[in-house]
Formats: structure tokens, sequence, C-alpha cells
């Protein structure tokens, strides 16, 4: 259970007052398009980039699409377990908090991490980002900052949040250790351009399995310009498991909008909480749409006028999979998408259809700035539409459907192009104009290939009405209102010419300085990340031939993608010495990185979606690379051209064929389909090596190693087992080789370990069983080496293992949750994500420092390209985020008798961290107090000193004085211990460090009829802010309960504080109080000198869940007796009575 405070309470949290907390001396209690086939005419351009043998780099399209969804088929089967079909959302959530509780450890040091060892431990870690800072993955964002048009923030749909200071000619990331950096979605506030909301999760790659690559959780926000951000609790749940777009009111900044998986949500108060306002749903109450995924606000008015366009994709869509996504509200048949309407979606407004029909998928709305009552939206198809080449069947699923077009705000809506309009260029907006005019062009057959689900965007020219963009696989003008658009990008002249770009457009968006003459600028937003034209107004090419090819003049583009490191990668390969390295990304080709070069020297060798790569270790100039399936090609001179090496390997593989190169001859390289198979002359003949291991999906080869001892010893899996074969040089298509089944479950990787000719390791990307195995008998029998107790892996899907060459007890595995480390041979593990971003691992590869390098670890990642690190420098620690766990008191054993109460609150929607420093200066009491939020494993917060009040009854708000006093910062290495610094210039304060550990916790107990754990917090008298008791209840090991408090005063205008203690008995406690002095402040704090006093009695009790009553008596001087009622001010985060306080994240 989460805290919620009042707006006052709040200004009160945020400047310090009525909140204290203690520690004291209680130590008892390119494109994804490519091109066609060799055999297919090619387009122009394509000449120049054709291999020796004639071949063009660039897979068909028809192969890259049917291997998009092989590709979503694959990711599914790799994760998922056996007669299982989905996963629970809470699945990736138990694995990330089970990453977060795990143990410290210091590689480097061989050594547990001792909280003092914080922050260098975390300096000597850092990982090397490589790049490519070049070359850009799938984006879907774009924002600019509204005060400062040169700041400009977008996000890769795996890669998180960047920014850039110059207008897009340079990023940075600013998301990388976030809860989840899958980011589609993005919008800064307009008031305050600091506070930016990240939706996270990709819609449109949507699987409906949670482990998908691309599945979010929630809604990121920040509050300090991307500095840092915070997942918003109230978004931490399967209904926000898909963010496609966030709205901001532009009446009141605090009311945001959110289109998810799951509807329309609001927030009143800035993201703190969400109700949602929209669900679309049948008679029956079945949901009808995969989500809602594009939400518009009109700009005038005196409500929030509200658009949400919602939808599901066509069962024809790549990424489309059967009883996985799409609804069942019109049964087995995605239901038409409909525009909703909303006349006051911030008061008490209806939502009601304005547009809908058959046919109608997903649809994206914009208005014209200079007229927002004209508006426009664009629809997919999820029917097969008008046969536009005579064959008999329609052409046009998953392309377009139909422009629509609204002159009165929306209210009412005429077609203005179809996909049977006689125009037929204008109906190519979401599919391969090119293909759909192949024969005309001269490139081939007719290929009619859409994907409107996953690519589609809308702008209106900011000064006309009439000028209208839309995109899909490229970008189209229309200058009548939208009747008829001619063609203004070329996909596959990207690269070529100035007209091409980058294919599958997600976002449209033009400059806020457009002007129409001096700045023509538009921005697109695609699987190669941010483009740009600066001809917004130039000529577009018109015509059906200008499926063809450019007219003379036309508009061109420019890739922004300089440090935009967004890449998703498969696979990596690297020299032995570690200064070239290369890598297949998804959707995006292979790539060649030299340290020389840079991260901004990447090389775009290879087309298709790049695939699994080798490099010979004693020719750096001779590598091998591949794209979906059978298609291997090596080069000889350094990727500047290749020849196809599949000749004899006739299979079928899964996605990404896996195949090694035998370590012992680099001529010798083994592949595995329903068989292996093995070539040894480099690839020119291959032939099979064993017997068909079965005809189904599960017995394709997943993984495949060679002993670096014995060419003989191979080892391959899938799902099914994992073969041996101590022959194998010598095996044929007849061969059985001997199978074990540690598991079920898809093996992901196999690696000799080089140090053991017997010891080999295994890891399974199945959820649902151990995932880490070892053999100590060269593969014949095997133990899982998951860890155990606090070292124990999560249930996380692990790709690939390392070893290291200098260390055979040190073990490196790449998941689904980054990178872990094993000190000791798998018999505990820890995360290691110190410097490296929160991104899924797909490959791991040492190099054993040869050339005069150091040994190094390389991570291949799904979203943020390639990193490395010195293995002498990897420091192998936990990566613990602050959770309700930090709540209870904390103290340096060496200082017993001063210390810090901290409380883990939900501030504003997000988490914070309450801090009260009980302490001392030249004899007298001090306490200081402070708030902030927290920054995954860290909190600075701003610390400020009082004075000025008296003791009740005379206490007078008025008379509270504070000053700010400096900064603390606290540094969790776990939930129990951590490094506490802080900086003060006030006079008789200096600055300095502890080590701190905890003292006491909280408890559990939720009676709110009795005193309980759920008590514990914050509580005061609202007419006397500036003074108040902290409570703990805690457990007292026996089956009871204690309660300690700390009450924070004043006596004759001086900062004071009492402590209590005692047995909780019913709905009261009776405690003990006293009062100390005579100690002075760090460093020259001596417990020796602490001096405690008996103060009297103090009786708390409780009268409900968030109020209480105390009543004292004391005997010294200024103090007396009296009563006073208490209203709770704090709750801790985790904690709730019977009930009454919300679900966790409210």
């Amino acid at each position: 259970m989460s805290m919620r405070i009042n707006n006052s309470a709040r200004q009160a949290l945020r400047a310090g007052l009525g909140l204290t907390w203690m520690v004291l001396s209680l130590a008892a209690c390119q494109s994804g398009g490519g091109a066609r086939d060799a055999a297919v005419a090619v387009h122009p351009g394509w000449a120049q980039q054709r291999d020796a043998d004639g071949h063009t780099p660039f897979e068909g399209e028809t192969a890259r699409e049917t291997a998009s969804g092989e590709w979503a088929a694959f990711q599914l089967e790799r994760r998922l377990p056996e007669g299982v079909d989905q996963l629970p959302m809470s699945t990736m959530a138990l694995a990330t908090e089970q990453r977060d509780r795990m143990q410290q450890y210091s590689t480097k040091r061989h050594e547990l991490l001792r909280a003092k060892l914080s922050g260098s431990a975390k300096a000597a870690g850092d990982w090397e980002w490589l790049g490519p800072a070049n070359i850009a993955g799938r984006g879907r964002t774009l924002a600019f900052d509204p005060t400062n048009p040169q700041r400009v923030y977008t996000s890769g749909v795996s890669g998180g949040v960047w920014r850039s200071e110059n207008g897009g000619g340079n990023w940075s990331p600013l998301s990388d250790g976030a809860e989840n950096i899958n980011v589609a979605s993005l919008r800064i506030d307009p008031v305050d351009p600091n506070t930016i909301y990240a939706g996270t999760g990709e819609l449109y790659r949507n699987s409906a399995r949670p482990y998908s690559a691309m599945w979010g959780r929630g809604i990121l926000r920040s509050r300090d310009g991307g500095q840092t951000f915070q997942q918003l609790l109230s978004t931490a749940n399967d209904e926000f498991r898909y963010v496609a777009d966030v709205a901001i009111s532009p009446i009141d900044h605090n009311r945001v909008y959110a289109a998810t998986n799951s509807g329309v949500w609001r927030s009143r108060d800035a993201g703190a909480t969400f109700e949602r306002v929209l669900r679309p749903v049948s008679d029956l109450d079945r949901v009808l749409y995969e989500g809602c995924n594009d939400l518009l606000i009109l700009p005038d008015g005196a409500t929030d006028r509200v658009f949400a366009a919602c939808s599901s994709r066509s069962v024809d869509d790549r990424y489309w999979l059967p009883d996985s996504v799409t609804p069942n509200g019109c049964g087995t048949s995605p239901c038409p998408a409909a525009i909703f309407f909303n006349a006051d979606a911030g008061g008490t407004g209806e939502w009601n259809t304005v547009l809908s029909e058959f046919g109608m998928g997903r649809t994206t709305l914009a208005y014209a700035p200079s007229n927002p009552q004209i508006l426009y939206a664009v629809s997919a198809s999820i029917q097969p539409g008008f046969d536009r080449n005579g064959d008999g069947a329609g052409d046009y699923e998953n392309g377009l459907h139909a422009l629509f077009r609204s002159d009165d705000g929306g209210q009412t809506w005429q077609a203005r192009l179809r996909n049977s309009s006689n125009d037929a260029l204008s109906t190519y907006l979401f599919s391969y104009a090119d293909g759909m005019e192949a024969p005309r062009c001269g490139f081939g057959s007719f290929y009619n290939y859409s994907a409107g689900w996953y690519n589609q965007a809308i702008a209106v020219d900011p000064l006309n009405p009439e000028t209208v963009w839309v995109a899909g696989m490229d970008i189209y003008r229309s200058d009548d209102g939208g009747s008829s658009f001619g063609m203004a990008s070329y996909w596959y002249l990207n690269g070529v010419q100035s007209e091409g770009i980058h294919a599958d457009q997600h976002l449209l968006m033009f400059d806020p300085g457009f002007n129409g003459t001096t700045n023509q600028r538009l921005y697109a937003v695609n699987d190669g990340g941010v483009w740009k034209t600066d001809q917004a107004r130039g000529a577009v090419s018109r015509g059906i031939n200008a499926a063809c090819g450019p007219s003379n003049g036309v508009l061109g583009w420019q890739p922004l993608s300089a440090g935009l490191g967004t890449v998703q990668y498969y696979s990596g390969a690297t020299t032995p010495d570690g200064q070239r390295y290369i890598a297949g990304a998804q959707d995006n080709g292979t790539h060649l990185g030299q340290t020389a070069r840079g991260t901004a020297g990447w090389q775009h060798i290879f087309g298709g979606d790049g695939a699994e790569v080798a490099i010979d270790p004693t020719n750096p100039q001779r590598f091998f690379v591949s794209y979906q399936n059978v298609n291997l090609h090596r080069t000889t001179n350094g990727g500047n051209s290749f020849v196809r090496v599949t000749n004899g390997l006739n299979d079928t593989p899964i996605f990404i064929m896996p195949y090694v190169m035998d370590p012992n001859d680099p001529n010798r390289l083994w592949a595995g389909a329903t068989r292996v198979w093995t070539t040894s002359n480099g690839g020119d003949q291959w032939t099979g090596a064993s017997i068909r291991f079965g005809a189904d999906y599960d017995s394709r080869i997943s993984a495949i190693a060679v002993s670096p001892f014995n060419a003989d010893r191979v080892l391959a899996a899938n799902r099914r087992g994992i073969y041996r074969n101590d022959a194998a040089r010598g095996a044929g298509t007849t061969t059985t080789w001997g199978a074990v089944a540690p598991r079920q479950g898809w093996v992901s990787s196999i690696k000799f370990s080089p140090h053991d000719q017997n010891v080999v390791y295994a890891t399974y990307s199945t959820y649902g069983g151990q995932h880490v195995w070892k053999s100590s008998d060269g593969g014949s029998q095997w133990q899982p080496i998951d860890g155990s107790g606090d070292g124990q892996l999560p249930d996380i899907a692990v790709h690939t293992i390392a070893v290291d060459p200098d260390d055979p007890q040190r073990l490196f595995i790449g998941t689904d949750l980054g990178v872990f480390v094993s000190l000791d041979d798998g018999a505990h593990w820890v995360a290691e994500n110190n410097g490296f971003a929160n991104v899924i691992v797909e490959r791991l590869v040492t190099t054993d420092g040869v050339g005069g390098q150091p040994p190094m670890l390389y991570a291949f990642t799904y979203g943020r390209g390639a990193w490395r690190v010195k293995l002498t420098d990897l420091t192998g620690e936990a990566d613990y985020r602050i959770d309700e766990r930090a709540s209870g008191s904390f103290y340096d054993p060496a200082q017993s008798g001063q210390g810090w109460l901290l409380e883990s609150l939900v501030v504003d929607g997000v988490r914070w961290i309450a801090a009260s420093w009980y302490t001392y200066l030249d004899g007298a009491q001090v306490w200081l107090l402070g708030a902030a939020p927290v920054d995954r494993d860290r909190v600075s917060i701003p610390m400020f000193e009082y004075a000025g009040g008296e003791f009740p009854p005379d206490f007078d708000p008025a008379a509270v004085t504070s000053r700010a006093w400096g900064t603390l910062e606290f540094v969790f290495d776990t939930p129990d211990q951590g490094l506490a610094t802080w900086q003060s210039s006030l006079t008789g304060f200096s600055d300095g460090s502890a080590a701190f550990q905890r003292l006491t916790r909280p408890g559990t107990s939720t009676s709110a009829s009795e005193l309980s754990a759920c008590h514990s917090g914050s509580w005061y008298q609202p007419t006397q802010s500036g003074h108040g008791l902290q409570v703990e209840v805690v457990d007292d090991g026996a089956g009871g309960q204690n309660m300690f408090a700390i009450w924070y005063h004043y006596l004759d205008g001086t900062p004071a504080w009492l402590l209590g203690l005692g047995a909780v008995d019913g709905d009261h406690v009776d405690l003990d109080v006293s009062l100390t002095r005579g100690a002075d402040f760090p460093p020259g704090f001596d417990p020796a000198d602490v001096e405690q006093v008996p103060w009297g009695d103090l009786r708390f009790t409780v009268t409900g869940a968030d109020t209480a009553r105390i009543d004292w008596q004391s005997g010294i001087d200024g103090y007396g007796s009296g009563s006073l009622d208490l209203q709770r001010l704090t709750r801790l985060a985790g904690q709730s009575c019977d009930g009454v306080a919300a679900k966790r994240g409210d």
C-alpha cells in the first residue's frame, strides 16, 4: 500500500515541515526493407550495392516480411514453457524484484561490498558504450521543449529516452537506468517543460505476451528535464502494459491522458493517480480492440475536447499470431476501428463514436493548426479491399482503408480517398508502391505487401489546412485536402540518393518554427531513427510512374542519428584483440565497428535482418554474416564484397540459423537446422553431419558449440535436448548423436570452458525452470547452477553465457534483465548492471587480452547497441533499486546514539524518501528534515534546519523559521545497508560520510482498530504544523509488537526531540520517554558523550486508520502534561490498514 497525501501535506513534505525520521541507539529493538532477390530486376541504385556474385545484399521484401512474422513466433517459442501459451504479467515484475534484492559483490576486489565501497565500486565498473552512434534503430517519438526549440527529445522502442540540444544534431541517452526503456510515446508538459512523460511498451509489436521484447511497464515521468525518470506507480500494472500515446490538457497541465492496451485513462494530478475513462466493449462486455492507439486534443475551447482512436490489427499484419492478440468482441475477426469524441473529457463529458465503418483498421488523427476545425484521419484496412491488379483478390489488407476529413471540428467526417480510387499511387500510402507497380517499373512481379498497423503517421501543414502528409513505408504529401498524393520519399534509395529514407515511418512532425519559407523543416521518425527534410514545400513525385523512381528536383531527406544508439542486435562477434566487431541487427542489416573509428565509425556492410556472425581469428578481413533462415555469406576483404556460401545446405532452420566457426580450424563451420551441418572449406560446400532430429519446429537446432580442445567434440541443442558427438568430423546424414534433456525448453546457447576440456555450459531462454546448466564430462550429464538463497537467479530468459578467460570460476550471462555474474561457478549470482543500460542482452563475448589489449567482455544488446568492459574492472554489483523496504531506522554502529529515520513514500505518483536526521551540535539536540524522489539505488535530499517554536500548548506555527542546511545522500547497496554522504556550509557542521546499516524494520500487521504496523509513519496536529511524532511499530520476535516514537518539537525556541519505546497493548502503547544531550556532530560525535535523561510517560492511542491521540506527563521544566489529537501525515509505501488504504500505486 502506498501513501497518499493531500496538497497541503505535500507542500509540508517538500518544505521539510512536519516530517522527520530517525535512527537512534535502539540496537536492542536499412530499412528492415531490403530489395528484391537477385532474380528480380533491381531498382535504380541497387546495382551499386551488389556483391561480387551479383547477389543484392538485401533480401527481397517478401522474404523479409515473412521472416518478420517468423521473428514474432520465434520470440514466443524461445521463452514459452511447453504447453503454455501465455505467462502472467507478474512474471517479469517478480524477476525484476528478485534481481533488485540480490547480494552485491565486487568482482574486482573478490569480496562482499561494504556500504562505504558504494561510490568507488560503482566508478570502477563502468561499461563503455561502443555505438553505433551513426546508425539508429526504431523509434516512434519526437517532442520539442516549448521554451527552447533546439532542445528535442526522442526515444527508441527498446532504447529509452534521448535528448538533443542542437535540434537533432547530436543525441545523448537519458533513461538507461529507468524501470523500462521500451519507450513508444513521449510528451512534454507545455507549462513546465522539465516534466516529461514517457509511455512504455510498443503496442504495434504486441504479441499478447508479457515477456515480448517490446513490452512495457507503465509511464515514466521526469521532473528534471530528463536527468532522472521515475515510474508512475499508478501505472505499474497490466492496464498500462502498452502506452501508445500520452496527451496533456491545454487547460490544466496536471490533467494527463493515456491511450493504452486497455482503453483511455485520465489523471488529474500529473500522473500520481489514473482513472479509466474509456473502455470500448461490446454489449456482452467483451473487449473490442487491442487498445487505443491515438489521442488528439483540440487546442481551443473551455473544455478538453478529446478524440481517441481505438483499433486492432489485420490478421494479415506481419506480427499477428493466431489466438494471441485479436480480442473476441467481434468473434474471430478484428472489430472495425472507431474514433471516439468527448466534448468535456476533463469533466463529466461522455464518449461518443463519431466515425467507424466496416474494414476500418488502425487510425491516426491530426488537426490543421491554422484552422483546428479541420481534422484528418487516416485508416488502415482490416479487409482485403480493392483488387488492384485484377487477379480476383483484394490487395489492401493492412494497406489503406481510407483518408477522412472533417470540417466541423470532428463531428462529421467524409472520405476524401479510398483504396478503390482511380488514382492508384495515392492508395499506396501504407504499401510498397514499388511492389504494387513492379511490373510497370520493371522491378519484377506484382507484390502487395502493406503494414498499416505497424507503419502509420499523419501531419498537417501548420499554415495550410489543405496540405496533409501521410506516411507508411514511404512518405506522401497531398496539396488538395487529402484527395490525391505524391511521393515524397523512396525507401529503396536510402543511402544512395537524397530522396532516400529508411523504411517504416511512425511519426511526422513539423518544426515548431516552421514558416513555409526560411523554415520548411519536417521530421520523420522511422525504423532508422530520426530524419528531416528542409524542403517540406518542395516538389514531390506525382502520377503512377512516381512509384518507379523520383522526379527531378524533388525534396530530399537527411538522417539525424548522431549519437542515437538504439540499434537492436541479435548477435555479435569480435576479433581476438577486440578492436573490430560485427553485429547483426533486427531490421537493420549487419554492422562493422572498429575501436579506431570510434562510436560514429560503424559501417553498414550487409542488409536484411542481420543475423548470426563469425570472424576468422587468424584473419580479421575474413568473416561471415547472415540474414534470416539459410542465408549465409562470406567476405575476405573486410566486408567490401560478399559471396553466398550455402551450397548443399538445404534445410529449414529457426528464424536465426545458429552457426559457429570451429576454434581449431577457421575453415570449418557448423550449422544447425533440422540436422547438424558442416563445411570444411569455408562454406563452399556443406554436408549433413547427423540424422534429422525431427520434422517439427521444436526439433530445429537453436544452439551449437565446438570444443576448443577437440575439434571432433561438437554439441548441438534444440527444445527437446542437447546432442553430443565426439567424432563429429566423420559424421554423416545417418549418424545418430547422443542425446540428453536436462530440462524442457529451448537451449539458447552452449559454451565450452576455455580452461577445462570436460566443462561445458548451456543456457535456457524458456521460463519456468532453471536457466543455467553445467556439464563436467563434456556434455553427457548436466547439473543446474542457478545459485541458491539470495544468490539465486530469477526466473528470467537467459540468452548467452561467457567464461572469464583468466578465471574459470567467473561466469557471465546475458538475460532479459541485463547481465549477471557468478564468482563461484554458478553457486551464487549477482547482477552486473552498473553503468549498463537496463536492456535485453542477446550475446556476450570475451577476448583474451592479445595484442597488448586487456581482457574484455563485450555485450551486444537488443536496443542499446554494443558495449564492453575490462574484465579487471567488472564489479559484479547488484542493481538494487530503492523500494518500500527502505523504510526504517538506520545508523552507523560506530556512532550509536544518533542517526536517521527513513520513510519510503509515494508522492506525486513516484517513489520518494523522507529523511530525518536526529543528531547533536555542541551538546544540544538537532533535527534535520528533507525529502526527495529516488534515483534507482540512491536519493539526494535537500535538508533543512528549524527553530523558533515552543512546546504545546504554547506552540505557534508562525514562530517557526527554517533555513537550508545542505544535502544528504543515501546510496543503498541492499535494503539494509549503504553509504550516507553529506555536505553543509552552516557553522558547526562539516561535510562527511558514514556507512549505515538497518536498526529497525516496520512490521507487517494491518489492523485498523488496533495499533499495528500499518500505523507506522508521521503524525501531526494540522493546527500545529511544524512539530509532530514519527512512529514505527516493529515485531518483537515473540509474536508481539513494540513501538518506538520520536517527538520532534521545540523548547524555548530551540529544536529538541524525545524518544519513546513500549510494548503495544491493543489500541494503544504506553511509552517510556527519554531526553538525550551532550554529544556533537560527526566526525566529533562520541557515543560516550550521550547523556540519557528520563522525561516521563506518553500514551499513543489509535482511534482509526488515520487518526490518533496522545496523552503525556513529564516532570521536566517546560513540558508538563497534556493531550493532543493527531492525524496521519504519511503512510509508508507497502502498508495498509485492513484495506483502508488504496491498492499499491495509488
